[in-house]
């Protein structure tokens, strides 16, 4: 679920609690939520939490790539950012066909 939709079905008050859980003000939340700006990838995990799963890394960062590992408190795996390379054939893929001959 999108930050944008979680807040307009959740209470009054939520972005605030959202906010005071990731130690940030709630209008950067708020800037979040409209897409304004973006949500960091450090701050995924946190949001994740704070909104008890409903609105996950994947959703908020979806060009990170994320790893789950089992860990108590969190249903669906905690969310890891996967900072490795990706592989030569992933990362050639968006240069065009003259950098994976020169690859090759």
């Amino acid at each position: 679920m999108q930050l944008r939709h979680y807040l307009q079905q959740a209470p009054r008050g939520t972005a605030a609690a959202i906010a005071k859980a990731l130690d940030v003000r709630a209008v950067m939340v708020s800037q979040w939520a409209a897409g304004t700006k973006p949500v960091p990838e450090d701050r995924a995990p946190g949001l994740e939490a704070a909104t008890s799963g409903a609105v996950p890394c994947e959703e908020t960062c979806p060009d990170a790539r994320w790893v789950r590992v089992d860990s108590d408190g969190w249903p669906n795996g905690k969310p890891l950012l996967d900072k490795s390379p990706a592989p030569i054939d992933q990362r050639t893929a968006d240069l065009g066909p003259a950098a994976r001959r020169q690859e090759g």
